[in-house]
């Protein structure tokens, strides 16, 4: 979901951070830096300090890379608008992934579909559940109606398609209270 170019580029730009602020940044999103090898880590302390912390993280998992999302989030916050160059390199690095950055948060259909299938339990079809996320990114700055009625239709056809996939039997009618607690059943 992310290049090694990306990660590249962001360790790189953290390099001008302290390290006390490159362990508050990956910590406070629950990230705790691993053991790597010394012989793998690169030059600099700093280097080494994200290399251990991007080491903690399972690329193939669609929660750690939000957490790690969250990280990114945080620093393109923290650049000073006079490094503005700086945030439009990673945000296109980001949007070769297939990352968009609106609102200030990172967003991807990949992703997020990734996720859906995750917290459904595995081998589901949530391709169709694409179209909202579509019409709620869309939506979210010219018509925040449509993006918030967009996310009651996401949540509503998110737990059918769970249901129907742990083959539980339940009301096409029922309303969200109803298929929220079939669901966490």
């Amino acid at each position: 979901m992310l290049s090694k170019r990306t990660l590249t580029e962001f360790r790189e730009h953290l390099v001008g951070w302290t390290l006390r602020t490159i362990d508050d940044l990956f910590m406070n999103h629950g990230i705790i830096s691993a053991d790597v090898p010394p012989e793998r880590l690169p030059g600099g302390q700093r280097r080494s300090l994200v290399e251990q912390y991007y080491a903690a993280i399972d690329f193939s998992n669609p929660r750690d890379v939000q957490r790690l999302l969250a990280v990114f989030e945080d620093i393109l916050i923290e650049i000073p608008e006079e490094y503005a160059s700086s945030r439009e390199k990673l945000l296109t690095y980001l949007k070769r992934d297939g990352f968009d950055y609106i609102d200030k948060r990172l967003v991807s259909q990949k992703l997020e579909h990734a996720a859906l299938k995750d917290i459904a339990g595995g081998d589901i079809d949530t391709e169709h559940l694409q179209v909202y996320l579509a019409r709620m990114a869309a939506a979210l700055s010219d018509d925040p109606s449509l993006a918030i009625g967009s996310a009651k239709e996401l949540a509503e056809a998110t737990m059918k398609t769970i249901l129907r996939a742990r083959a539980v039997v339940f009301d096409e009618t029922a309303d969200v209270p109803k298929l929220l607690k079939l669901t966490q059943k």
